[in-house]
């Protein structure tokens, strides 16, 4: 460390005021390129890249240099004044270029990965600071915040801190383009890239609650993306600007001050009297050169990131594709009722979905939303009997948990009503939630301990929080919030390293970069900007740090939309079936791991975004390797012909209109094959332009029209499978975009849905989508005329259209970022394109293709990609292969295990027979579970696994050999069942005393449920008996044997009503526990009743019952009560 004190040379005030000829010079600090030196009145900071000095002069704190160095470029400008420091303290703002500042003390050292920091700790009056930069070794990046103290002996009140100060390019401001990006909320036009043309009279404040994020907020700040870009448009370079807060802030950029370009950072709307002592730290910002497009500075902060910024993420839970689990209804605020139905429900989904991993070579299963008793309690299944079954086949597990929500009749908010924010007095009408006021360290402490208990009672999982991360209920709260939140997860993370974080803010508002740091992934979007998952947004953040499971929402696999998956940590939802949707996600799934294991994707690995002919660019999405030597680039549509767009802007609207199809509720349509309908097209926000979302047979409005075929006229659109959300008309335009296909179709009328919706008068329009040409447009009164069959309305064209069929133009791609004189490997997916190349020639002359076909891939140097038919050498087979009867989520039935075969290329996944037929894949791990069809009872049966490589080459069959198991073992879990004495389960009830009786099976609540006289219920964990009625959940004994009975028994946390039940079991009429009378259930969930028989002797057919007595009122009293029952057969 090099360290100075000035201690003992200060005067009265405690500083040194304005006097650099005082401040001998320091010995330089090093750490690879980057550096450190102190030279008399100045500190110069930088790496081989860029370099910045900062003056201490007449006591001013000023920017006094910045360099780019690669391109030897000043940005500090034409004697440009740039401050480093501004806020507001007592009503007086004040600047580094104020004067009267004195130094302190001043302080570098080298941090734990190399980075060096310097401190400068100045005073101005009442007011302390500490200015801090860190220059990372090798990056172009400095990063700089500030620590204000009160150091005097009375109050002060800080307003308006802020945390990044400088003034560049005043002499250039002419050349300059400003880049930024809308907000990461759930809306169409989020996460996209804009530019303004700046000059001298440019000047705008950006605020983080700009109305640009047309999506639902809440309480959160996220109308941007943290980066802005200054960019020398003639000379090709500029300046990156990032920052991390979660809170209010602003950012002004351009003519300031009386200076252009100048920008000023701040944490906007903060207001607080510090106490004498007292400290606060801003958030962070940075600021980086860069040489070249935007895909160089991209891949500048992404290496940026991989080297610094990962420290803290879990390999395990990083670049890893996941499936989320199928949520129930309700799932906000509160989980449903009874608890026990939805969470027995829950692990027989997890069992289910785990078998979908390991089909697919999934490596997450994500238990969603709604799988808890009401958020702020938090109670939940029995997780841990997931984890362990899904750790059999390598699977991790991640759970959505977002500790800081609390309903107010939540146990936390009974305890502590002053830390929820829908209770303040202080908190904005619109701004009431059931969230926890998180500016209180006390309840960053109470999540944080809920965490360590969640790893102690499940293992080690992925923590997914969502929705209200950081909040305050004031602009102030915000910054403690923001920094506890962020001490929450650190803190996490250090206690479990083990386990992980997937980010959630109502999708991508958490986009920034140490966020990204303290999680290994995080949803991109909660739905709205599908083609645009990661095009943008990976300027920021790396991709494999994201996923986008809303926008692609569908139970089938479209070829066309969705290997946009890879441009993205893969994720899927909901269940496909077992058909030919499955192996689809299979198979790109592996594409994925292929990329992640060739450095194409995952740590290191960069974007770049191709130039495209005869589409649109960003369609089109390519992935390298940190060399640039191999990589894929990733279609995200079929271009099969030339695109048009048919469109509906309203010209006199009602206040009632609407029109179909948002962001979480796209329509769905059939229809002819007269065209191909691609997806919906809605006006951007800002700029206007022609933006999409959907996926093929997905549309806004819907529209339709109607075309000349066989001398009669047809619909386009063939029936109207869902209509999608509804929204209100406003200015903006939206529809359909379509593909012609090889004849031609004449369009005689257009069509939009107007059955009850609509009253005004709309301008529907046919554009060329290549040049944006008017071809047709009508007016539809949507008030008037015949509505077909299917509700819509149609204006005729004074002249027919005819769109001929496509015509013989290429599409061609550019690559990027190729190595110039490096040979490249071309091949594609689907095409017979294949060529060999130099770089050079690549990004010149393109890669042309007829037609872009449903899920193409062009790869690039990586000729043995699964699926691709070089590999003609089958795999080593698997070895050391068992079988044993093993227990899983409350079912018995097969495991299957063994040690991984081998290949000379590329391990696919492992095919498992039984007698012959194929029962089942393992696409990850070695482990198979056959449980389905009374598996357990056919242990002797011949199993047998063989290893298949990537191109569908086999090993020889390799049989298992039989090890010892677990006993014979029943539970209401596992054995759960519509059907009477399946798995040995019966479901009976007595009423007022008589012999007991079987229910009746009901096909509601969440999967069904046995249903008797009055309230009697039993479902998969739980049991509720009727007003008159004891119910019992009847096992029969399959032979004669010894059996051991175990179990808990609790009140549903919904029936904490007062009522205490009664428990009891009965062997045959015999009761066997308790001793005599009744177990007492009483009504409080944490409060235990352990049902245990060590050793009961039955014969076949004897009934043992477990019974709940009958309330004696009408009242909801579920009772959780998921009984194990071993048996040892006699012999």
């Amino acid at each position: 460390m090099d360290r100075r004190r000035f201690l003992g040379i200060l005067g009265a005030s405690g500083v040194i005021s304005g006097v650099p000829s005082q401040l001998s010079p320091s010995k330089a600090l090093n750490s690879r390129d980057g550096y450190i030196r102190r030279e008399p009145g100045r500190w110069v900071i930088g790496t081989s890249v860029v370099e910045k000095v900062v003056t201490l002069s007449d006591g001013r704190l000023t920017l006094t240099s910045f360099k780019n160095k690669p391109a030897n470029r000043e940005y500090v400008q034409a004697g440009a004044i740039s401050s480093e420091v501004r806020l507001t303290i007592d009503g007086q703002e004040t600047t580094g270029a104020s004067g009267n500042w004195g130094l302190i003390e001043e302080s570098s050292h080298q941090l734990s990965q190399g980075e060096l920091q310097l401190d400068l700790k100045l005073r101005q009056g009442p007011l302390g600071v500490i200015k801090h930069y860190v220059a990372y070794p090798g990056s172009s990046i400095i990063r700089e915040w500030l620590t204000l103290s009160n150091n005097s002996t009375k109050l002060v009140t800080i307003s308006d801190p802020g945390f990044l100060e400088s003034t560049v390019f005043s002499a250039d401001v002419d050349k300059l383009d400003l880049f930024y990006m809308t907000g990461g909320g759930a809306f169409n036009g989020a996460q996209l890239l804009k530019r303004d043309t700046m000059g001298a009279t440019y000047a705008r404040t950006f605020d983080s609650y700009d109305p640009s994020d047309a999506g639902p907020r809440g309480l959160s700040y996220s109308a941007h993306l943290p980066l802005l870009v200054l960019n020398d448009r003639q000379l090709s370079e500029g300046i990156m600007v990032g920052w991390d807060y979660l809170g209010h802030w602003t950012l002004k950029a351009g003519s300031y001050y009386a200076q252009p370009v100048h920008l000023s950072l701040k944490v906007a709307g903060y207001k607080r009297e510090m106490k004498p002592g007292e400290s606060i730290e801003t958030p962070k910002a940075f600021t980086g050169v860069f040489t070249g497009d935007l895909d160089a500075m991209g891949n500048l902060l992404l290496d940026w990131q991989y080297q610094y910024l990962w420290n803290l993420t879990n390999p395990d839970y990083f670049a890893k594709a996941r499936w989320a689990v199928d949520w129930p209804e309700p799932w906000v605020g509160l989980g449903g009722k009874p608890s026990a139905e939805n969470w027995g429900r829950r692990l027989a989904l997890d069992l289910r979905f785990a078998d979908l991993l390991r089909e697919t070579g999934g490596d997450i299963l994500w238990d969603d939303a709604g799988w808890y008793d009401k958020w702020g309690s938090w109670n939940g299944p029995e997780f841990r009997l997931a984890t362990e079954f899904l750790a059999k086949h390598g699977i991790k597990w991640a759970l959505w948990y977002p500790t800081f929500l609390a309903t107010l009749d939540s146990e936390v908010a009974q305890q502590h009503p002053d830390w929820v924010i829908a209770n303040r007095a202080d908190s904005p009408e619109a701004w009431k939630q059931d969230v926890l006021e998180q500016s209180m360290k006390a309840t960053a402490e109470w999540q944080r301990r809920l965490l360590d208990k969640g790893v102690a009672d499940w293992g080690d999982f992925q923590w997914r929080y969502d929705i209200a991360p950081a909040v305050s209920a004031t602009d102030t709260g915000y910054l403690d919030s923001d920094q506890n939140f962020r001490g929450l997860l650190q803190g996490f993370k250090e206690a479990h390293p083990a386990s992980g974080v997937d980010a959630c803010y109502g999708g991508g508002r958490w986009i920034s970069y140490d966020i990204a740091r303290l999680a290994e992934s995080g949803e991109y979007t909660d739905g709205g900007v599908g083609p645009y998952s990661g095009y943008y947004t990976s300027l920021l953040v790396p991709p494999d740090k994201c996923h986008n499971v809303a926008d692609f929402d569908h139970t089938y696999y479209n070829a066309a939309s969705d290997r946009i998956h890879l441009c993205l940590d893969p994720c899927w939802y909901r269940d496909p079936g077992d058909g030919p949707d499955l192996e689809a996600i299979r198979k790109d799934w592996e594409i994925y791991h292929y990329l992640v294991a060739q450095g194409v994707a995952g740590r290191w690995s960069h974007v770049f975004r191709p130039t495209v002919e005869n589409d649109e660019a960003v369609w089109y999405f390519q992935r390298m390797d940190r060399t640039s030597s191999k990589g894929v680039i990733i279609t995200k549509h079929a271009m099969l012909g030339p695109t048009y767009y048919l469109i509906c802007k309203p010209k006199e609207r009602f206040a009632s209109d609407t029109y179909y199809g948002h962001t979480w509720g796209m329509c769905r349509v059939t229809t002819t094959e007269a065209v191909r309908l691609d997806t919906g097209v809605y006006e951007d926000l800002v700029d206007h332009e022609y933006r999409y979302y959907g996926v093929p047979g997905e549309a806004y409005g819907p529209l339709n029209f109607k075309y000349a075929a066989g001398g009669e006229l047809r619909s386009y659109v063939t029936s109207i499978e869902k209509l999608g959300g509804s929204q209100p008309v406003k200015e903006r335009f939206w529809g359909i975009a379509i593909q012609t296909g090889k004849e031609p179709v004449t369009i005689t009328h257009l069509g939009h849905y107007a059955n009850l919706n609509a009253q005004g008068v709309y301008t529907l329009t046919v554009i060329r989508a290549a040049d944006r040409a008017v071809l047709s447009s009508v007016e539809l009164d949507t008030s008037k005329g015949f509505v077909d069959v299917l509700g819509f309305r149609y204006e005729a064209l004074t002249t027919p259209l005819k769109l001929d069929p496509a015509p013989s133009q290429s599409v061609v791609v550019r690559p990027r970022g190729l190595n110039p004189d490096e040979l490249y490997d071309v091949r594609c997916a689907k095409s017979t394109y294949q060529a060999r190349k130099s770089g050079r020639d690549l990004m010149q002359s393109g890669i042309g293709l007829d037609r872009v076909l449903p899920g193409e891939l062009i790869f690039l140097n990586l000729p043995n990609y699964p699926g691709s038919g070089s590999d003609k050498t089958p795999p080593g087979p698997p070895r050391r292969v068992t079988k044993r009867i093993g227990t899983n989520l409350g079912i018995q039935g097969v495991e299957v295990a063994w040690e991984p075969g081998s290949d000379n290329n590329w391990v696919s996944h492992y095919e498992v027979l039984k007698e012959g037929l194929i029962v089942g894949k393992a696409a990850i791990g070695s482990f198979f579970f056959d449980y389905k069809n009374s598996a357990r009872e056919h242990i002797g049966a011949r199993y047998e696994v063989r290893t298949v490589d990537g191109d569908g080459n086999r090993s020889p069959l390799v049989a298992a050999d039989f090890t010892s198991g677990d006993p014979e073992t029943y539970t209401a879990l596992g054995g759960f069942s519509p059907i009477q004495g399946a798995h040995q389960w019966r479901y009976e009830e007595s009423v007022e005393g008589a012999p007991f009786r079987e229910l009746s099976w009901e096909n509601g609540g969440y999967e069904g449920r046995w249903v008797g006289s009055g309230l009697a219920r039993i479902g998969r964990i739980w049991m509720q008996p009727g007003a008159g009625s004891d119910v019992s959940r009847t096992f029969v004994a399959p032979a004669a044997a010894k059996l051991r009975i175990s179990g808990s028994i609790r009140k549903d946390p919904s029936a904490e009503n007062g009522i205490t039940m009664k428990a009891r079991v009965l062997h045959n009429d015999r009761q066997v526990w308790p001793a005599q009378g009744w177990a007492e259930i009483v009504p409080d969930f944490s409060k235990t009743v352990e049902c245990r028989v060590a050793t009961l002797q039955v014969a076949q057919d004897d009934r043992v019952r477990f019974v709940l007595a009958h309330s004696t009122q009408i009242a909801s009293n579920a009772v959780i009560w998921n009984p194990t029952v071993l048996v040892r057969r006699a012999g």
